[in-house]
């Protein structure tokens, strides 16, 4: 049984986070990943969001497609290529994003190589990765790139983690909309202000401005449904 699946109807959202840490600590696959992702400064987010991530590749068909909105160092992207590797599953992935520095209100990031960090990445795990083909570069809020998404056509899972301004969150949830396949999963992260989870060391709700774009233009929005929410990670699934 799928993890989501068994605990869509789970409203405890605490117990979720524990029940997704421990299968995490009990997995070499994902250890091994988050680890070196750490170690070496390569991406942000909660270990328990590694199981979250294997359990909706679990969910996937033979062959799927992938997008994330906002690529930092490629901590989820190369997941999503090491966990379709392990599960025998063809996916065609894709990092839309600026690549450089780019911050927004809430977030300062650093002045470095973006792009070939991500290709040291998949090198280190042995993941086949063609810049040209997987990058997609350019501000997802920008027209000749939401032009090229949506001549893509139809992904299975679009992860959106971009400018966490609120502007920019609700245009990534209108793309989204418009791309993502029915019965298709879309991941938000930095979106849990308004849940009833615990304040523990080392976990974070999120930012307001993503909060409250989720909240007026997802939650309420009858062609999806929230499946779970793993910590400040949401998975909706897209039903007509």
């Amino acid at each position: 049984m799928n993890l989501i699946l068994e605990n869509q109807k789970e409203s405890n959202l605490d117990k979720i986070y524990q029940t997704f840490m421990s299968e995490f600590l009990k997995d070499e696959l994902l250890l091994k990943h988050r680890i070196h992702i750490e170690k070496n400064n390569l991406g942000y987010g909660e270990r328990p969001f590694h199981t979250m991530w294997r359990e909706l590749i679990k969910l996937q068909p033979k062959e799927f497609k992938f997008l994330e909105i906002g690529v930092y160092k490629g901590q989820v992207l190369s997941l999503i290529k090491l966990l379709s590797d392990n599960y025998d599953k063809k996916v065609e992935f894709y990092g839309a994003s600026p690549f450089d520095s780019s911050g927004d209100k809430f977030s300062i990031y650093e002045k470095t190589n973006y792009e070939q960090t991500i290709k040291d990445l998949f090198k280190y795990f042995n993941l086949n990765f063609d810049s040209n083909i997987n990058l997609i570069k350019g501000d997802s809020t920008n027209t000749e790139i939401k032009t090229k998404l949506i001549n893509m056509k139809s992904f299975d899972i679009v992860y959106i983690d971009g400018c966490h301004d609120y502007n920019c969150v609700i245009s990534d949830i209108e793309l989204t909309k418009q791309i993502v396949k029915v019965d298709g999963f879309v991941v938000l992260d930095d979106s849990s202000c308004f849940k009833s989870l615990s304040n523990e060391p080392g976990r974070f709700k999120g930012h307001i401005d993503v909060c409250n774009a989720v909240k007026e233009k997802l939650e309420s929005d009858t062609d999806f449904v929230e499946l779970i929410c793993v910590g400040h990670n949401r998975v909706f699934k897209k039903i007509k």
